[in-house]
């Protein structure tokens, strides 16, 4: 019966910039590349998500859409609530086509889905279902995606916020930041979902040619060796993401407009924006991460001991408060004695995944003084619970970091 109404749905055109709906039945059509943002702003970051759609549609500013003639396309998958803050009056996720109108450029937005009131864009089985929609809808060579709301990295769904003391936050010499800190969404007061990032990844139905993670701390290469299948380059950063996140009135001009997508220039420009302020900004791409899993496993295993033993304290950290769970990965080795030669294949290898990276000095308080270009979790300043879930990662089983 999904099916049945979906094929209904998608035989009405996308007519008027309002999203209402024609009855006259849409041609069959196939793009050349189709740009997905998937906004998970039911939330306190709504505003902020607002704001980037807004951005997105932005052609008096800069911003590229491709018109409805184009064989490009930019398709927006949503969630906001009611008003702000309200999370116990359920809303409908939805997607939207954006395009410009073929004589005055102006921007349009057609709805053409609304999920049922109450789904979740943070349950793995509703972005399966929507994704899955955009791939019927619009037909594609090439995909790309940009996720964006909060996030913890790799971390198991609800564990950051055991590292957060309200005494920290609340204390006057800590200033609070609003940051994307992936995927969370508050469905009534005091409750919350998250997804974990293995279920995320097994929930993207087409191949990407790339991945861009608006959100906080998920310049992991645990999440990296996560997405290897997914997406062939991804764009992340190792530390937190201020609420701002991108400038969305660039992004399509870097992603959609040329005919290679541009994530050197969106990374460049992200680093731009936030310079004076604090920022990082990291460009995998996922062929060279086999490669680097095979010399980390190496040197985990003849430097066990020594990792184990290493001081946390002198390793570069990617985080604030208690939330020690991402350091960088070179220095956790250098730092822990690992010898030159040893470390030769290592730099090799990252610089066979790591395309571009970038950092201010000084990032949210703490000094970023060298940098790899991704984080990962050191056990020796970990917890049992911790390295259970490590274990399932497809990076621990492809290194044996946590045995």
């Amino acid at each position: 019966m999904k099916r049945i109404a979906l094929l209904l749905l998608l035989c009405l055109a996308f007519a008027g910039c309002q999203g209402v709906f024609s009855d006259e039945p849409r041609q069959a059509k196939r793009w050349n590349s189709v740009m997905i943002l998937y906004s998970v702003g039911m939330n306190d970051l709504s505003p902020a998500l607002a704001s980037d759609m807004k951005e997105l549609k932005d052609v008096g500013s800069g911003a590229y859409l491709p018109k409805r003639s184009s064989d490009r396309a930019i398709v927006i998958i949503s969630h906001q609530p009611v008003a702000y803050n309200n999370f116990s009056t359920p809303t409908s996720p939805v997607i939207e086509y954006v395009y410009a109108e073929e004589v005055t450029g102006q921007a349009c937005c057609d709805t053409f889905y609304r999920a049922p009131k109450g789904d979740l864009l943070t349950d793995p089985a509703v972005m399966k279902d929507l994704l899955e929609k955009v791939c019927e809808a619009f037909p594609s060579e090439h995909y790309g995606a940009i996720f964006s709301s909060h996030a913890s990295g790799w971390l198991p769904e609800g564990y950051y916020s055991k590292g957060l003391s309200w005494d920290i936050l609340s204390s006057a010499a800590t200033p609070l930041v609003q940051v994307r800190s992936y995927g969370q969404e508050y469905y009534a007061p005091k409750l919350s979902t998250e997804m974990n990032i293995p279920d995320m990844a097994a929930a993207i139905p087409m191949h990407l040619d790339y991945l861009v993670l608006d959100a906080c701390l998920l310049g992991g290469v645990e999440v990296a060796y996560e997405f290897k299948d997914v997406a062939d380059q991804i764009a992340f950063s190792p530390a937190e993401v201020l609420g701002s996140g991108l400038n969305y009135v660039y992004v399509a001009n870097h992603l959609l407009k040329p005919e290679v997508p541009d994530l050197q220039g969106l990374c460049e420009d992200f680093y731009k924006d936030y310079s004076s302020s604090s920022v990082t900004t990291t460009l995998v791409r996922t062929a060279g991460l086999d490669e680097l899993a095979s010399v980390c496993r190496n040197l985990f295993a003849k430097y066990r001991s020594a990792i184990a033993c290493v001081n946390p304290a002198r390793i570069q950290k990617y985080y604030r408060y208690n939330c020690h769970w991402f350091y960088d990965l070179e220095d956790i080795l250098v730092q822990s004695g690992v010898v030159r030669t040893d470390l030769q294949p290592l730099w090799s290898a990252l610089e066979g995944c790591v395309e571009y990276k970038k950092w201010t000095p000084v990032f949210l308080g703490f000094k970023i003084e060298r940098s790899c270009g991704l984080s990962m979790y050191l056990p020796a300043n970990g917890s049992s619970e911790l390295d259970e879930f490590y274990k399932g990662l497809k990076w621990n089983r492809a290194t044996s970091l946590v045995e």
